[in-house]
C-alpha cells in the first residue's frame, strides 16, 4: 500500500468518501478541512479501480517529495551585506520609523524548523517562537518519527531571522525586517540527511498555520509542478481565510531557465519572490522564471539574497547565504509589516491579503 492524496471537487464528497471508504478497501489516514483532500493509503492498482467509480472525485495525487532549496554560502562575512543592511534597502526602516515592526502579526515559517533559542529570536528575554509543531510524521510519508521541531539544518532558522530577526544577539546580522512579529514553527523536513517534504506534510502544516492564525506563511520549498494539485488548492484556501502566504521562486533559473518555477512558486494565490542583490539592480542568475504551467507570470517581486544570516550551533550565524530561500522572508517580512499598519486600522481577512499583495507589487520598482 501507498500514500496517495485524492483531491475532491467539495467537501460533501470528501466527507462521503470517507463514510463509505470501507467499501472500497481503502485506509483513511487523514481528512483535512483546509481543502477538500483525504490522505489514503491503498495499493495503486486498487486506487485506479476506485477511482473510476468515484463520485465529485477531481484528482488522484502520489505523496510526492518537496527537496529543500539548495543554496550556497560565503566564507567572509565583512564581503556581504548583513540582514540589517538588506531590510533597509527594502525601505523597512522607514515603516519602522511609523510605528509599525509587526507586532500584531504572527509568521508562520514551514521549513526545516526554527531553533528558537537562538539570541536573535528572542523578544525582552523570551522566544518569538510561540508555537511549533513537527509534521514528519510516518502517516505523512516520512521514514520515521520525528516530533521534535527544533531546526537540525539550519535553513529555517536563518529564514526565520530574515523575516523576523530582532537583533538582540548581534544587532547588524540578526535583524529581520520585522523584528516585532511573533512565529509559528512548522516543521516539515527531517532534521538528518537529505530527504525532503511529503506533500502530504506540507499541506497540513498549510492547514495547521490558518488554525493557529498565522497572517502570513513563508515556504522556502520547491518542487515540480502539476497543472491543479492539492497544495495548489490548499494555498488558495490558505489565502481566502486571510493567510498571506509568500513563497521562494527557485534557484533553477540558469540550468533550467524559463519556465522554471516549480510548486508552490507557480500558485497565483502565492507572493512568489525571486532573488535580486542587496541594492536591488540585479537579478541573480541562479532565480527562477516563468511563465507558469498555466502560464502566469511569476515571480512577483524579488528581494535580497547572499546576505549575512543566523544559524544553528555552533556556527550562530554565517556568511553569504544565496538562494531565492532567502529572499522570501525578505517578502514574507514586509508583508508582514503592512498587514501590522492594516490590522491596527481595522482591515484583516481577504481585504488584508489582497491589499498587501497589491501594494508590494505596485510599490516594487518594475
Amino acid at each position: 500500500p501507498r500514500l496517495i492524496l485524492l483531491l475532491f471537487r467539495d467537501f460533501s464528497a470528501a466527507r462521503k468518501f470517507v463514510s463509505d471508504a470501507h467499501k472500497y478497501d481503502v485506509e483513511v489516514i487523514e481528512e483535512f478541512w483546509i481543502a477538500p483532500i483525504v490522505l489514503v493509503k491503498t495499493s495503486p492498482k486498487n486506487i485506479v479501480r476506485v477511482a473510476g467509480i468515484l463520485s465529485g472525485l477531481k484528482g488522484v495525487y502520489s505523496n510526492r517529495v518537496f527537496s529543500l532549496p539548495k543554496f550556497k554560502v560565503g566564507d567572509n562575512e565583512d564581503f556581504y551585506p548583513t540582514t540589517r543592511e538588506s531590510a533597509e534597502s527594502i525601505g523597512a526602516d522607514y515603516v519602522w520609523d511609523q510605528g509599525y515592526d509587526g507586532s500584531h502579526v504572527k509568521i508562520c515559517i514551514i521549513d526545516t524548523g526554527i531553533y528558537k533559542d537562538h539570541p536573535d529570536l528572542q523578544k525582552n528575554g523570551e522566544t518569538k517562537v510561540i508555537k511549533e509543531k513537527s509534521f514528519v510524521l510516518e502517516k505523512y510519508g516520512y521514514k520515521e518519527d520525528e516530533e521534535d521541531p527544533t531546526d537540525g539544518r539550519g535553513h529555517g532558522t536563518a529564514v526565520a531571522g530574515v523575516a523576523a530577526g530582532t537583533g538582540e544577539g548581534h544587532s547588524e546580522f540578526g535583524m529581520g525586517v520585522a523584528p516585532g512579529a511573533l512565529l509559528l514553527n512548522a516543521k516539515v523536513f527531517p532534521s538528518i540527511g537529505e530527504e525532503g517534504a511529503t506533500l502530504a506534510g506540507i499541506v497540513a502544516a498549510i492547514q495547521w498555520a490558518v488554525s493557529q492564525g498565522a497572517d502570513v506563511i513563508n515556504m522556502s520549498i520547491g518542487g515540480s509542478t502539476w497543472y491543479v494539485d492539492p497544495l495548489f488548492v490548499a494555498v488558495r484556501n490558505a489565502a481566502r481565510e486571510g493567510t498571506i502566504v509568500v513563497v521562494a521562486a527557485g534557484n533553477e533559473g540558469d540550468t533550467i531557465g524559463s519556465m522554471s518555477i516549480g510548486s508552490p512558486g507557480d500558485i497565483e494565490y502565492a507572493i512568489t519572490v525571486g532573488a535580486t542583490n542587496v541594492e536591488g539592480t540585479t537579478v541573480k542568475t541562479y532565480s527562477s522564471y516563468g511563465p507558469t504551467v498555466r502560464f502566469g507570470v511569476k515571480p512577483d517581486v524579488v528581494a535580497p539574497s547572499g546576505i549575512n544570516v543566523i544559524w544553528i550551533p555552533p556556527a550562530n550565524y554565517i556568511s553569504g547565504a544565496e538562494g531565492t530561500s532567502f529572499s522570501s522572508p525578505h517578502v514574507a517580512g514586509a508583508a508582514a509589516l503592512l498587514a501590522d499598519y492594516l490590522k491596527v486600522n481595522g482591515y484583516s481577512g481577504r481585504t488584508m491579503v489582497g491589499a498587501v499583495k497589491a501594494c508590494l507589487l505596485y510599490t516594487s520598482p518594475s
